[in-house]
């Protein structure tokens, strides 16, 4: 599979911060400009010219908006790239001043910390100050995910199945977009197949797994969390080829995420045997 990188691959954090604001400033400078148009055209309906400038002005406001790349999400979830991205929202948490959209910023810093290894303990107290702050609803959502990711890293399996239950119930009476829905779902999902393979039930991992794969919503950065637990079912079945083309995913596709230094070095285990 190629491995189609966000725009930001090639440049270092200070740089992508850089083009972020870009982007949010030109945005801006097109919406402005379509703004003024369509009141010159309510004001001089019969030009041809002001008209076909509005439209232009909204066409390349559309398109800007909605182009994936621009978002600096890619970095984590395409690019797979965790400690860029600790970079890039450090930086812009730092120039942000509503209390409200530095949360925002900080629970995504969280969970891209919660792949680099050893930084388990850094992305547990990160989160902890954003503990409590519910507005809007979507951010309580997101904190209680990443709790979730934390007990299961550190097994504290009592507070995950506590945390897990609240999740799901929030996830009821809230009743988020669906687009948010479908996002927790495959969470859910994915808690559902760890689970399964931590009690031994491998089949039946491995096809909640596979649907997770099928799905072709799914980003990098799932397809290649996916792909490492693949890798550790059919090792344990003792199924070496399959894990081995499931780790060279892992280990093409996982930027600077910790699975893809154990994904080199149970490659090397296969070839040893």
């Amino acid at each position: 599979m190629n491995h189609k990188h966000s725009i930001y691959y090639q440049y270092d954090a200070k740089t992508c911060v850089r083009f972020h604001y870009g982007f949010l400033i030109g945005n801006g400078l097109v919406f402005g400009g379509g703004t003024v148009a369509l009141l010159w055209i309510s004001m001089f309906r019969e030009s041809r010219l002001y008209s076909l400038f509005a439209l232009l002005c909204f066409l390349i406001y559309m398109i800007l908006r909605h182009v994936p790349s621009n978002v600096l999400g890619g970095v984590l979830y395409t690019d797979c790239d965790v400690v860029k991205m600790r970079d890039i929202l450090f930086m812009i948490e730092n120039r942000v001043k509503v209390e409200q959209a530095k949360i925002a910023w900080r629970l995504l810093r969280v969970q891209a910390v919660s792949f680099i290894r050893d930084c388990e303990q850094e992305s547990f107290e990160l989160l902890q100050t954003c503990k409590g702050y519910k507005k809007p609803a979507g951010y309580e959502l997101f904190c209680l995910s990443l709790y979730i990711r934390h007990y299961s890293l550190t097994e504290e399996w009592e507070k995950y199945e506590e945390t897990k239950e609240k999740l799901y119930n929030m996830i009821t009476v809230q009743r988020p977009s669906s687009k948010s829905r479908l996002a927790y779902e495959r969470y859910l999902k994915g808690n559902e197949a760890g689970e399964k393979f931590r009690a031994g039930e491998f089949e039946e991992a491995r096809s909640l797994y596979q649907e997770m794969l099928d799905e072709k919503k799914s980003n990098m950065l799932i397809r290649v969390i996916v792909h490492e637990r693949l890798a550790a079912i059919d090792m344990i079945e003792g199924k070496y080829e399959s894990a081995k083309q499931h780790l060279i995913f892992v280990a093409q596709n996982g930027g600077t995420t910790y699975m893809v230094e154990e994904a080199r070095s149970k490659l090397q285990q296969i070839e040893q045997e």
